[in-house]
């Protein structure tokens, strides 16, 4: 059934409804009949859908009934859908990932871990089982699960994505897969995870924008920012932000801070000022590169004119932007969405160390074809060449 539940009262106060959904047989007392499942306490502003199981094991006539408890402010029934339940179905109603919609081939490559909830909606109890997907081959896939009549689970499967060198974009398909019997909608049994991977640009965000609304603070200054985890260590390069579009002759500050375990922060890494401009798109803002180790940073925009400095943001309602509380820790502001900041990272942090000597090496022609010459006034024992991710290609002892 799809519904609508509850009232905003202009924004200052919302009402809430309580309901429940109850059926018995037709001609029978109503006040007789069990609720089946209630809702308490709901706010649906937006067309939701739910669905709701029963169990009916004689022959007859029927009534099904939502029935309001107390004052029903808003709760309005818009469509119901009654159907029989096919001897085998199962759904897989989520696939979830840490894995963020755009990230640096260092950070995708590697072991993940992935949600995935599976429900029963057939008659019978099933042995199921799940995979993950990347092309043809299988990254995770779980033991036989049974899974009983109106049963939902939550299975967590762990699997390890390894990029060709020419690879921009991971899709990941999950399945779960009925053993022994034939499912009745095989069509929902499959959900999709579709990924961004870049070695240009060492970014990612949460955002499809086109800047059309920005948030800062109107005749006062401020801060807000938003945090980044790092798997691995990485040099932060520059930092894209995303501004509204509008005249706006003053600067602005970015600053980097460590997240401590307790959500504090300390002194700030970097504080660099630039000049804001007009606007309208994403713009790159280069920084001192800086080496951050594995970790959580939080990565703030400062206001430092009157003037509202209009960070754009996505309409996302789950999303939020933080600052700098009282005691330096850091709070969430929700209602406006994801902002665009995202650092841009030029090297993994592999750990291998440029070492610089006195003397003149020479390596030429640069760009290299076929050979490459090296030249040195030193003795030079080992030549060892690693790629942009840290592994070894290439290693000749000289001599």
């Amino acid at each position: 059934f799809d519904y609508l539940a509850g009232y905003n009262f202009f924004g200052i106060f919302i009402l809430y409804d309580n309901f429940y959904f109850t059926y018995g047989k037709s001609g029978t007392d109503p006040s007789s009949w069990e609720p089946v499942k209630e809702f308490k306490d709901m706010y649906v502003e937006d067309l939701a859908t739910e669905e709701i199981v029963i169990d009916i094991t004689e022959a007859g006539e029927y009534v099904f009934a939502f029935v309001a408890e107390g004052i029903p402010y808003g709760f309005s029934l818009y469509s119901t859908d009654i159907r029989d339940m096919p001897d085998h179905d199962v759904r897989l109603d989520n696939f979830g990932t840490a894995i963020p919609r755009m990230l640096p081939r260092f950070h995708a490559e590697g072991e993940h871990t992935f949600d995935l909830t599976l429900a029963n909606r057939g008659k019978n109890e099933e042995e199921v089982k799940m995979e993950i997907k990347m092309g043809d081959n299988v990254i995770a896939a779980s033991d036989i699960i049974n899974l009983p009549f109106n049963e939902i689970k939550n299975v967590p499967l762990t699997g390890n994505i390894t990029l060709p060198a020419t690879q921009n974009e991971i899709e990941l398909i999950a399945s779960a897969i009925i053993q022994g019997n034939e499912d009745a909608n095989p069509n929902d049994n499959t959900l999709k995870i579709t990924r961004q991977v870049s070695d240009t640009i060492f970014a990612w965000d949460n955002i499809d924008a086109n800047f059309p609304d920005g948030v800062g603070f109107n005749g006062q200054t401020g801060s807000l920012g938003t945090s980044y985890n790092l798997n691995k260590a990485n040099n932060l390069t520059s930092v894209n932000i995303g501004l509204f579009e509008k005249d706006y002759t003053g600067n602005f500050g970015f600053s980097v801070y460590k997240i401590n375990d307790d959500l504090t922060v300390g002194d700030a890494i970097i504080y660099e000022e630039f000049e804001r401009g007009s606007g309208g798109e994403s713009q790159n803002f280069v920084l001192p590169e800086t080496k951050l180790e594995a970790g959580n940073y939080f990565f703030e925009v400062v206001q430092i004119e009157t003037d509202n400095v209009a960070v754009a943001f996505d309409e996302d309602e789950n999303g939020y932007f933080e600052y700098i509380a009282t005691g330096d820790v850091l709070e969430q502001q929700g209602g406006f969405g994801y902002l665009h900041i995202r650092p841009n990272f030029g090297k993994p942090g592999v750990g291998i160390d440029d070492v610089f000597v006195a003397s003149k090496i020479r390596l030429f022609p640069n760009p290299v074809k076929d050979v490459m010459n090296i030249t040195s006034p030193e003795n030079i024992s080992q030549i060892v060449i690693y790629n942009t991710l840290g592994k070894k290609v290439y290693s000749s002892a000289i001599g």
